[in-house]
């Protein structure tokens, strides 16, 4: 199994959350890589938390499924918080 980037399960709950947004999109991580001008195992790290992205790809996977990046940083934080 590959190593993630970081033990903090703060990057766990952002890949779930991820991967929630991409499938109430209805999408495959082919198509979403695809709309991304990426590859699948862009999608596929970033939902097994092996790699974060970044805030403009962050934005850009939120526009490509039509979701609302400051209610996915919201739903994180809410996540998050103790």
């Amino acid at each position: 199994m590959p190593i993630k980037v970081s033990q903090r399960p703060e990057y766990a709950v952002l890949a779930k959350l991820l991967e929630e947004v991409r499938e109430h999109a209805g999408l495959s991580q082919s198509e979403l890589a695809r709309r991304l001008g990426r590859r699948q195992a862009f999608i596929w790290k970033i939902e097994n938390a092996i790699q974060s992205p970044n805030l403009i790809e962050l934005n850009d996977i939120a526009e490509r499924t039509g979701a609302d990046l400051v209610e996915i940083i919201r739903t994180w934080r809410e996540r998050t918080s103790s």
